[in-house]
């Protein structure tokens, strides 16, 4: 499988991966010379922030021993896009562009996104204390200020934006 793809592309997965470098590292070498790697992932998200916080209480601790292996390796990472692109060059890319892009999303009300976090729940909380579990992210949300006055729901994350050519 060396050099046997001109393209790879990843999109949405490197933030679930705990080892960035042997992956880079095996994709640089899938890649033949001029080939080109593109990937976007999350690095900060408010939403694992909250788990954080909510993974330091009491009640829900027990639940949550496992939260950092469900946080972008960048989560909590001063300057992540010139750590990755430092990381790529050593592993031999030539052609590096990484960019940390900040973005948000709106979502329309606080049941669409308790829909939302019910579908990429990690954790293994008992379904009949999910309720309250729920009352107390939401409770975290708006100490943040992330939802506004309309009920409107916001998440603040950065985007990995990443090319390079080998």
């Amino acid at each position: 499988m060396i050099g046997k793809f001109d393209h790879v592309f990843a999109m949405y997965v490197f933030h679930w991966i705990q080892d960035h470098e042997t992956a880079f590292t095996n994709i640089y070498k899938i890649l033949p010379k001029n080939g080109e790697f593109f990937a976007i992932f999350l690095g900060h998200c408010d939403i694992y922030s909250i788990f954080q916080i909510l993974a330091k209480k009491k009640k829900w601790s027990e639940y949550m021993k496992n939260i950092d292996q469900f946080l972008s390796l960048y989560h909590d990472y001063e300057d992540p896009d010139i750590a990755i692109e430092r990381m790529l060059k050593k592993i031999g890319f030539g052609s590096v562009d990484v960019k940390c892009k900040q973005r948000y999303c709106t979502h329309e009300s606080i049941a669409v996104f308790k829909d939302l976090l019910t579908g990429i729940n990690c954790f293994d909380i008992p379904k009949e204390s999910w309720p309250e579990f729920m009352d107390d992210y939401v409770e975290t949300q708006r100490f943040m200020n992330l939802i506004d006055a309309k009920g409107l729901v916001r998440t603040n994350y950065n985007l990995f934006v990443i090319h390079c050519i080998k």
